[in-house]
């Protein structure tokens, strides 16, 4: 199947598209349910509100691609590279990117529930206002990225990268954040209660009005965090 092929088929459900350079294809409109294109490129592609869950897009290269509205429910995407790609209300719940490149990103309005991003990188995105409740972000890179106002509730976040990153207003509550490296994040207004912050890294960070009330900090690091108002154990 060449590319001129994909170009005309209208359903392509199910199709084992392996390894195929789609560079810049335009598939909106188009049935792509359950696709295989394992370590294939999308790069630049149009994907807007296509579906393509359950789709096998492990190492594929989506840089650049506009993916806004698709639904990745389920999708594999390990080790995918969406870097700079337009997420915009797309639908990844139950999705697997671990290991994915997510430098850059869009995502407001993403669906992520219980998404496993595991080792992703998703450095300098644009993740502000999601839900990331339930979302498996274990030694994920979220340096410099803006997560203000997310929610966290029970989430993940064990040994994350997060330096200069944005957390004002965001609710942590409950997180595991276990070895977190915050060094120079804005956490202003954010509330922590309940959260598991032991080992820590938490230099330089701001901590203004933050909510501590039951966090554990057990050998956390604090040295030059500003904690002005800071609610702890109240």
């Amino acid at each position: 199947m060449n590319h001129q092929d994909v170009l005309e088929q209208q359903d392509l459900s199910g199709k084992d598209l392996s390894g195929r350079d789609l560079f810049g294809i335009d598939l909106e409109g188009r049935h792509l349910k359950g696709v295989i294109l394992k370590g294939g490129s999308l790069r630049s592609a149009k994907l807007k509100g296509v579906d393509l869950s359950g789709a096998n897009l492990q190492g594929v290269d989506l840089q650049h691609a506009d993916l806004t509205g698709a639904n990745l429910q389920g999708a594999d995407l390990r080790d995918a590279k969406l870097s700079y790609a337009n997420l915009s209300s797309v639908i990844l719940c139950d999705a697997n990117l671990r290991g994915a490149f997510l430098d850059g990103v869009r995502l407001r309005g993403a669906d992520l529930t219980r998404a496993d991003l595991t080792r992703a990188s998703l450095t300098k995105a644009d993740l502000s206002g999601l839900s990331f409740s339930g979302v498996i972000l274990t030694d994920a890179s979220l340096t410099g990225s803006d997560l203000s106002g997310s929610t966290f509730h029970y989430a993940c976040l064990a040994g994350i990268k997060a330096a200069d990153a944005n957390f004002t207003g965001a609710d942590l509550a409950q997180t595991n954040l276990y070895g977190a490296d915050l060094t120079h994040a804005r956490l202003f207004a954010a509330n922590l209660q309940g959260a598991d912050l032991t080992e820590a890294y938490l230099v330089g960070a701001q901590m203004n009005l933050v909510n501590l009330v039951g966090a554990i900090l057990v050998r956390a690091v604090v040295v030059g965090a500003v904690t002005t108002d800071a609610r702890r154990w109240a």
